[in-house]
């Protein structure tokens, strides 16, 4: 259920993270617990020399039946360095429900971003999450923007962006960018960019 990064993966924080140290990021990375999640967090921090956090509700959706309760904070700093020093998380932390669905996903995402929104950190926050987290954050924004998009795949490292003005309305500025990695390197779980597409 927690699998590791692939190679691929790897490569696509790389690029990702030095396409936002080109940027200028200095925010704040806010990832989910899961091991390829957390990869990508180290990677990217790592790249930009910052640090990042842990939220258990940017999780994947509950699909899988086997108990798994996680790592626990200790495990995750003794494997990653960049995680850090004030980051917390509460164990267990996974999903208790297997019978999870999308709209719960969305009440745990939503969540999190009124949150965030409530209390605004003085600099940019990038959220490194999952399909289904992804997919919610894009429907929060779109709700909020005012866009209707059809995003059917959410391509592996892609970044979108929405700035948030003082009132909470959003306009976004880049959805699911890829233009950092080489058409031929850009996947989503379910197929490649260079795939022919489904009719």
């Amino acid at each position: 259920m927690d699998r590791e990064l692939s190679v691929l993966g790897v490569e696509q924080a790389h690029r990702l993270g030095r396409h936002l140290k080109n940027e200028g990021f200095q925010g704040r990375i806010i990832s989910s617990p899961l091991v390829r999640t957390i990869t990508t967090a180290e990677i990217i921090a790592e790249e930009c020399d910052l640090t990042f956090y842990l939220e258990p509700r940017m999780q994947e959706m509950r699909i899988y039946t086997a108990p798994y309760m996680g790592l626990t904070i200790e495990e995750i700093r003794k494997a990653f360095p960049r995680l850090a020093a004030d980051a917390t998380l509460p164990f267990p932390w996974t999903v208790e429900d297997p019978n999870e669905q999308v709209e719960q996903v969305s009440i745990r995402v939503n969540e999190l971003v009124e949150e965030l929104l409530a209390n605004p950190p003085a600099d940019d926050i990038l959220l490194i999450g999952h399909g289904a987290t992804i997919g919610a954050l894009k429907r929060f924004f779109f709700n909020r923007s005012g866009e209707v998009i059809d995003s059917s795949y959410y391509w592996n490292c892609a970044l979108s962006r929405y700035d948030v003005a003082p009132d909470g309305s959003a306009v976004m500025v880049e959805l699911a960018r890829y233009d950092f990695m080489p058409d031929e390197m850009v996947t989503s779980n379910k197929r490649h960019l260079t795939d022919p597409k489904e009719i």
